[in-house]
Order: structure tokens, then sequence, then C-alpha cells
């Protein structure tokens, strides 16, 4: 939302993005297509079935994991839980493409993130959205994984937003 927000001419000074969720680069999943899906399971009450959707036939989340996620209660009754945001977060990320010109208007000093033991995708959308924009610092999180540990995260955001303009356009490791 925060790209979003900056590609729309919003008056934002810095972004910060971690793990901007552009999964399907060649844009074969669709998020708007499937809106009316989650709608539909979501209205029949089968918050876990919307969840599952949208991982399996949405995002591409292995099979395995879902029923793994299935089985540590806490984590999917969390999911279950924030199950009616799906279609918003469906229609937002229309085919989960990066909208790489929109996102190369971005003027202003922007921080694009991803954990170190990410899937692959999302650590790929990272430093390509960091590529397309001409003021954005590209940061790896070592060790973290998309659940980032917030004492791992809020230290680089913090750095990143009291440094001086001219320090938030580069390249980090």
């Amino acid at each position: 939302m925060a790209l979003e927000a900056a590609a729309s001419g919003l008056p934002v000074n810095r972004v910060v993005a971690y793990e901007p969720p552009y999964v399907d680069d060649d844009g074969q999943r669709g998020g708007a297509a499937h809106e009316g899906n989650l709608k539909r399971l979501l209205a029949a009450g089968n918050r876990g079935g919307a969840v599952k959707y949208f991982m399996r036939d949405m995002v591409g989340v292995p099979a395995p994991f879902v029923v793994i996620m299935r089985l540590v209660p806490w984590i999917w009754r969390k999911l279950a839980a924030v199950a009616h945001t799906l279609p918003y977060d469906a229609a937002v990320m229309t085919s989960f493409r990066i909208p790489r010109a929109r996102f190369a208007s971005i003027r202003v000093p922007t921080l694009v993130m991803n954990g170190g033991k990410t899937d692959p995708r999302l650590r790929n959308a990272a430093r390509m959205i960091a590529e397309l924009i001409p003021a954005a610092t590209y940061r790896e999180l070592a060790k973290q994984t998309h659940n980032v540990e917030p004492g791992i995260l809020t230290p680089a955001v913090v750095e990143f937003l009291e440094a001086p303009a001219i320090m938030t356009s580069r390249r980090a490791g």
C-alpha cells in the first residue's frame, strides 16, 4: 500500500516495504479474478477454506506448507481471523505482478527489504522493486522469513527513517 501511495503521488517523504507480495511476475495467478471465489467462501462461513484458497490457488504456496499451517492451531486461527480481508488483498494486488512503470515513477527514498530465509519469489520481487525505484535501498534481513521478527525489522526501519535524505539512496546487503 505504501508503494502504491508513493506511486500515486501522495505526499510521502519515504517509503518502507517488507516483502511486497508480488509472487507471480508472469501474471498466471491473478488476484482480482479470484475475488468472487473468496467472497463466496466467506459468505458461506468458510474462513479456513478462504485462507486455503488464497494460499494455494492465488499465491501458490505448496500444499504441504498449507497442511502444516493448518496443523499449527495458533497460526491457522490467526489466518482465519483475518480471512475477511482476503478479497481486499485480491482486489489490490490484481495479478500479483510488479507494476514496473508505476514503481519506477516513485521519487522518494524507499527501503525495500526481504528476509534471508524467505520464499525466493518474494526475495526476487523485493530486489526487482528496489532496482526499479531510482532512490531505493535494498536490504536483506539475515535469518528472517516472511514472518519477520519485530526486533530485527524495527532497527532497520528506524535507521532508514532517521538517516539524512541523501543517505537513504544506497544499496545495502
